[in-house]
């Protein structure tokens, strides 16, 4: 028997964006799950490539304090898996493949073992089900709380102010693309720093932050676990223990890629999304 999901009550439909599904096709649609700190905006290159190659209904989400989504003071995985099974729902999917990165990795593994009929493949980039130690994510978002706005007329004077308390440049350019200018001029994150923040042993450091592993029942779906060769957040020795789980997982490493596999090495990786899907 499948684990359950909190009550949907807890839960609720996410922001997403629709790409391609105009052709004739019967494939089951695909759905993107960013992130931590990310949102569509940064699924938007793949979404729109993919779609275009296949003709496949692709659609991608924002995660609850992240985006155009809903905020909350609870976030979870399993609350994350609940919100996107509301969201199928809400778009009268009942069968999906799921792609998920880092912490969407997390909530894509938490709905495929609570709801394995609605997985029809699932696809997880540089994550596994277990802790993965993240001892930099603390002072990142703190730094992001405390960046005075006032401050802040264009990306360069964000940049600047936070050279400081995030030195490494690719991480201070991750973070600098959930900057976001509404229609008064005034910037802002577009992700709810403070409840992320709140919630993050449950997201990433503590023990809370692994997927459930003991008394589950494993998902038995074709299962790729994508790997960026420049990372170690997704270890091949992981594997061993990853298939408990997902007993037909495997794992696919692109050379020269950060944790940020979909960014950094964009056609390598739709390739071999498309080679695992075809």
């Amino acid at each position: 028997m499948a684990d359950s999901l909190p009550d949907s009550n807890e839960s609720f439909a996410l922001y997403y964006q629709t790409y391609g599904g105009d052709r004739q096709d019967e494939s089951c649609p695909i759905l993107v799950i960013h992130g931590l700190l990310g949102s569509t905006v940064h699924w938007h290159a793949f979404c729109k490539s993919y779609s275009e190659l296949t003709g496949r209904k692709i659609i991608s989400v924002d995660c609850r304090n992240h985006g155009q989504s809903p905020r909350s003071h609870l976030m979870t995985h399993p609350l994350m898996a609940g919100d996107i099974a509301e969201t199928l729902k809400h778009l009268n999917i009942s069968r999906a493949v799921l792609i998920g990165h880092s912490m969407g990795g997390k909530v894509a593994m938490e709905l495929a073992l609570s709801m394995p009929d609605s997985v029809e493949k699932l696809i997880v980039e540089d994550i596994p089900p277990m802790v993965a130690p993240a001892p930099l994510i603390a002072g990142i978002l703190s730094a992001m709380l405390n960046l005075d706005f006032t401050q802040v007329k264009n990306s360069n004077d964000a940049d600047g102010l936070l050279r400081e308390s995030i030195p490494h440049d690719v991480i201070r350019a991750h973070v600098l693309t959930t900057l976001h200018e509404d229609v008064e001029g005034k910037f802002q994150w577009l992700a709810d720093i403070k409840n992320v923040l709140e919630n993050l042993k449950s997201l990433v450091e503590g023990n809370e932050s692994a997927i459930e592993l003991k008394g589950r029942t494993p998902y038995t779906g074709e299962t790729l676990f994508i790997a960026g060769g420049e990372s170690q957040d997704l270890k091949n020795a992981d594997m061993n223990e990853i298939r408990k789980l997902f007993p037909k997982a495997d794992r696919e490493v692109i050379p020269g890629a950060s944790h940020f596999v979909h960014t950094d090495k964009p056609q390598e990786f739709l390739e071999i999304v498309h080679k695992f899907l075809r």
